[in-house]
């Protein structure tokens, strides 16, 4: 909590600080929300994979017996398991994009779903690091330059 809630509680000013300091420490050991959304969603893609892969390979075991048509299938596999691996990452990276910047505005907004739906994700840039670049330009043209931020709390 803040200091700002403890005080609406009722709490003296000086014990809210204290509280909103060992709050934010207590905290400071917890995953976000928004990595652990993205971490189950890696994880339901990659158990999707797995039952692919599985089924691609009875598949090629059926058709063993006919060399051609087993050349075929396997250049056919490698393709469609090539677009869904870069469809996956795609997907990926909209997901941490949307998190990045849902967590840039989730202090000032307040509904930042909304919010986050009129920023232009296509004049962002994710960073190999996770850290979104040009995303205070656009806060500030939807927030009139009032909203303080950190930017250090970009990365994911």
């Amino acid at each position: 909590m803040k200091k700002e809630e403890f005080i609406a509680l009722g709490i003296d000013p000086k014990l809210a600080e204290k509280a909103a300091e060992e709050s934010k420490k207590e905290l400071a050991e917890y995953v976000p929300k928004s990595k652990l959304d993205e971490v189950n969603e890696s994880k339901k893609q990659l158990e999707t994979t797995v039952n692919d892969y599985k089924t691609q390979l009875e598949t090629l075991k059926a058709a063993a017996g006919n060399n051609d048509t087993l050349k075929q299938q396997i250049a056919d596999l490698q393709a469609e398991n090539q677009k869904k691996d870069v469809d996956y990452q795609n997907q990926l990276k909209e997901l941490q994009m949307t998190n990045a910047i849902k967590l840039v505005i989730a202090d000032s907004a307040q509904d930042s779903d909304l919010v986050a739906g009129l920023i232009d994700k296509t004049k962002l840039i994710l960073g190999d690091d996770g850290k979104v670049t040009v995303l205070d330009e656009q806060v500030n043209q939807y927030q009139g330059g009032s909203i303080a931020y950190n930017p250090k709390n970009w990365s994911l």
